[in-house]
């Protein structure tokens, strides 16, 4: 019985195990304070929601600014450094701050948001993976799991809900999310905003979730990432134009890319299924222009 019961003062109170600074810097570098994330709860691919990182806890401690976190060093002797600290401390957590409010569950369909009602979002103990912008060509994603929602006393959001989002910084990884489904094609189509007239763009390539366009004058100033556009266009074969609705995930000057939600059957919006992207890809394969 004794094993059982007579654990010493110094098990009880055995610390937790170090968490690899180098990886914890490597996280903060891609999901640094103060940017807008994309998220999915619970593995759903299908509902993708935006949030702005407001702060990070090191070792359950809140950060709110970006000038109060830093890493210093190269290779295995990097450090991460919180700047009130008189000395380094042993990392041994590190969470992500974000608001507890779902941001673009407007854009999402009648099945999407009852899935999303379904699986709880923000909910304690739900997976959320985020996905910050693309560098270099490649999405950044990192696995979290939600520990707590509550709000911080004194701090710059005292009176906002907050979800707490504890970090696998093991699971951060680069990855091209569209390559592997990309086609390269040079389709015409036209693209418009709410109800505003239609506006001629081209298509450059297709994958399963996102379409990229290019406007060879540049995008008007009210087309901007986050919101909601249309896409139509006409395939092989058709006698009427593919019409296509999603939100904008990133736009410069020239180039767009539209993660698609919905697809318009019989004159109402639906949610895009996988044989509806199969069915598309088959007939832009059938263009002279297009290659894998």
């Amino acid at each position: 019985m004794g094993l059982f019961f007579n654990r010493s003062k110094q098990d009880k109170a055995a610390s937790p195990p170090a968490v690899d600074d180098g990886q914890a810097c490597a996280v903060l570098q891609h999901f640094p304070i103060g940017t807008t994330v994309h998220y999915y709860p619970e593995f759903k691919k299908n509902i993708v929601l935006e949030t702005v990182i407001i702060g990070y806890m090191v070792n359950k401690v809140p950060v709110f600014s970006a000038q109060e976190i830093s890493c210093e060093g190269e290779g295995a002797n990097v450090r991460l450094l919180i700047r009130r600290e008189r000395k380094v401390s042993r990392l041994t957590s590190l969470s992500i701050i974000i608001p507890a409010e779902n941001r673009g569950v407007g854009h999402l369909d009648y099945a999407r948001r009852e899935e999303l009602e379904r699986v709880g979002g923000l909910t304690v103990g739900n997976n959320i993976t985020l996905m910050a912008r693309v560098a270099q060509g490649k999405t950044p994603l990192v696995q979290t799991t939600v520990s707590k929602n509550t709000k911080v006393k004194d701090s710059p959001y005292a009176d906002i809900p907050i979800a707490v989002l504890d970090v696998d910084i093991a699971s951060l990884l680069l990855t091209d999310q569209r390559a592997h489904m990309r086609l390269q094609v040079q389709l015409p189509a036209q693209f418009n905003l709410d109800n505003d007239a239609p506006l001629p763009c081209t298509m450059a390539d297709f994958s399963e979730r996102s379409i990229r366009l290019r406007a060879e004058t540049g995008w008007p100033a009210a087309i901007i990432a986050g919101c909601s556009l249309s896409l139509a266009f006409r395939l092989p074969g058709r006698d009427s134009d593919t019409v296509l609705r999603g939100e904008i995930y990133r736009v410069d000057y020239i180039d767009l890319v539209l993660m698609l939600e919905e697809i318009q059957r019989d004159g109402q919006f639906r949610r895009i299924e996988v044989i509806d992207v199969l069915e598309m890809k088959a007939k832009l394969l059938q263009l002279p222009d297009t290659s894998a």
